[in-house]
């Protein structure tokens, strides 16, 4: 179904005509100007730069994403799962004739930033972020056995991965010299870093200015201050 969906994507993209059936959708693009008189599906400068998530070990879609020349971004749940997503990457790349850069590769974390640790935990575990994980995500890794790997380095069992635990162990969320800290340790157990550090987003509508600020703070406090070397800077080819 996803593999349909992005090469319906595709074709739109290229702005020519086509008739697709497939086994889940269908999907057309008339012929002809008149068609489509205002809107040009064409992306700017030809390209549509594309990047799949990928959250399980053994990711089909960081496999697919290598193949198919997109770029991987991982959902953290471990550092052993973030280096063996890189892994399924390059390799897939290289089998399709690429060559699969850690400058491609994106990682996506929980952050959150205040004045002190206490207020900082505080207002993920009460505010969206800790609605977010305690109504949805949490139930989910749970349900596919992804929270064991939260566990990894613990002493921990997967029946103990709660709120506070992630506010604890897993999110990075603190002051900011805390949230320095927690990246710098982070980093240090990753073979090689990565390209791109992403971070999920919130809702925070009924009280914004805390997210805006921490989200201010990574990137003007401690993204710059973090070590050169924990991003990659190979080229992409």
């Amino acid at each position: 179904m996803m593999q349909e969906s992005v090469q319906i994507m595709e074709m739109v993209w290229k702005g020519e005509a086509f008739d697709y059936k497939g086994e889940f959708w269908s999907a057309s693009l008339p012929e002809g100007d008149e068609a489509h008189p205002i809107r040009d599906q064409r992306p700017w400068g030809d390209h549509m730069p594309m990047a799949m998530t990928g959250l399980s070990p053994n990711s089909p879609s960081i496999r697919y994403a290598g193949a198919h020349g997109y770029s991987p971004a991982s959902v953290f749940s471990s550092n052993s799962a973030l280096i063996d997503h890189f892994d399924i990457y390059r390799k897939s790349s290289e089998e399709a004739g690429r060559v699969g850069n850690r400058s491609m590769h994106r990682v996506v974390r929980d952050v959150f930033i205040a004045d002190t640790d206490a207020e900082a935990r505080k207002l993920a575990l009460e505010g969206g972020m800790g609605l977010a994980w305690k109504e949805y995500l949490l139930p989910t890794y749970h349900a596919f056995g992804i929270a064991e790997a939260m566990v990894e380095g613990t002493d921990l069992s997967v029946s103990d991965v709660t709120l506070e635990f992630l506010a604890d162990n897993f999110w990075i969320v603190g002051s900011p010299e805390t949230v320095r800290e927690k990246f710098e340790a982070w980093m240090d157990g990753l073979d090689g870093g990565f390209g791109t550090l992403l971070t999920y987003s919130y809702d925070y509508i009924d009280n914004p200015t805390p997210w805006e600020e921490s989200m201010n703070r990574l990137a003007q406090e401690i993204v710059p201050a973090l070590p050169t070397d924990a991003f990659t800077m190979e080229p992409a080819k």
